[in-house]
């Protein structure tokens, strides 16, 4: 014998699974699944910026340079997403014209792109003279 409390349920759970079946279905929409994004990185390598130069003063990161330093100045977006690591003394390579020179970072450059940076007039004259105003170049920060 079925105790009379389960009796009683068992024609509700019949109800309950009925109005279920008569409920629209739900279809979850399809997504698009997109690939993974690199995020940036302060190592990345920068090819095919233009490279131009600048007459340094106080820098972003609170330093006075001269003419004669061999600094460089990024573009706005690296310099604020890495501005704590760059203003602890990193360094950069540069490469143009076949040649390279090490450059310390210490500006941003408000009118560079993506690649660009803003060299100080010793080091754009390790490439070329201040005449040619703007150089094809490659850097990467170490």
């Amino acid at each position: 014998m079925v105790p009379s409390h389960i009796s009683l349920l068992a024609p509700i759970f019949a109800l309950i699974f009925l109005l279920s079946m008569l409920l629209p279905t739900v279809h979850a929409a399809p997504i698009s699944i997109q690939p993974l994004q690199k995020r940036a990185s302060l190592n990345d390598a920068h090819t095919g910026g233009r490279g131009t130069f600048f007459f340094p003063g106080l820098g972003a990161c609170g330093k006075t340079n001269g003419d004669n330093d061999m600094i460089v100045a990024v573009n706005q977006a690296v310099f604020q997403q890495f501005r704590d690591v760059i203003c602890d003394n990193k360094s950069m390579e540069v490469r143009a014209n076949g040649k390279s020179a090490t450059v310390q970072i210490v500006d941003e450059c408000p009118g560079c792109g993506p690649n660009d940076i803003d060299l100080s007039p010793a080091a754009f004259k390790v490439f070329a003279d201040e005449s040619v105003g703007v150089l094809t170049v490659d850097w990467n920060i170490f």
